[in-house]
C-alpha cells in the first residue's frame, strides 16, 4: 500500500529546516509548489536529495530542487542523484560558482534529445 503524498504545509516545514529559511531568506514555496503534485515516492527522492545537498550548501539545495523536476523528467533517479552528487562534490572541491557551473550545465542536458542527453551526461558526471 502506497503512503499518501505529503501535503503542501508538510513539505514547506521541511525545506525550512533543509534551507534554514531563518539565516538564508529562501522561500520554500517557490519549491514546495512544484513538489506538491508529485506522487509521493518522487517526493521523498527529492527531499531526500535536498536534504542531502543542503548539508553542503543550502542555494545549491535550492536550485537542485528548483530543477529536480525537469531532471527527473529527462533522466532516471540514478542520473538525478549523480547530478546531484556531481554538483555537491564541486562545491566541496571548488566553491559555490563552480558548483552553480555544473549544475547549470547538467540542467541545460535535460532539454537535449534523449541519445544526445545520456551521452552528454556521462561524460559532464565524468
Amino acid at each position: 500500500m502506497s503512503r499518501p503524498a505529503l501535503t503542501f504545509d508538510e513539505i514547506i516545514r521541511s525545506l525550512d529546516v533543509y534551507y534554514d529559511v531563518e539565516f538564508t531568506f529562501i522561500k520554500s514555496e517557490d519549491t514546495a509548489e512544484l513538489i506538491v503534485d508529485q506522487p509521493r515516492g518522487i517526493q521523498d527522492f527529492i527531499l531526500n536529495l535536498c536534504q542531502r545537498i543542503s548539508a553542503t550548501n543550502e542555494e545549491l539545495a535550492f536550485q537542485f530542487t528548483l530543477n529536480s523536476i525537469r531532471a527527473l523528467d529527462a533522466m532516471d533517479q540514478h542520473m538525478v542523484e549523480a547530478w546531484a552528487m556531481t554538483a555537491t562534490d564541486n562545491y566541496d572541491r571548488k566553491g559555490l560558482t563552480p558548483a552553480m557551473k555544473k549544475h547549470a550545465t547538467i540542467y541545460r542536458i535535460c532539454t537535449v534529445q534523449p541519445i544526445t542527453r545520456s551521452l552528454t551526461m556521462w561524460h559532464s558526471c565524468h
